[in-house]
């Protein structure tokens, strides 16, 4: 059961972060092609700056999606009182 728990967790874990993964390698994609179009262009290497667009929009999903899931799962009451 603990096994099960883990891979559970993992896999919460890996869909949790998968837009904002996706966003950062299209972001990355995007400066490395920006990047070599202008040294094909001037013949010097340049390093624009390109704002992480994808990323932030990645992030953003991941934060409603785990949202929307913790307002979906059910409220567990603990007791707090010690009982001696």
């Amino acid at each position: 059961m603990k096994f099960l728990k883990v891979v559970v967790l993992f896999s919460f874990v890996l869909v949790a972060n998968s837009c904002t993964v996706i966003g950062i390698f299209a972001d990355i994609a995007i400066q490395s092609a920006s990047d070599d179009n202008i040294e094909r262009r001037t013949g010097h290497r340049s390093r624009s700056e390109i704002k992480p667009f994808f990323t932030k929009k990645g992030l953003e999903q991941d934060v409603k999606f785990v949202r929307t899931l913790m307002a979906k799962l059910p409220e567990e009451k603990e007791d707090l009182t010690l009982n001696k």
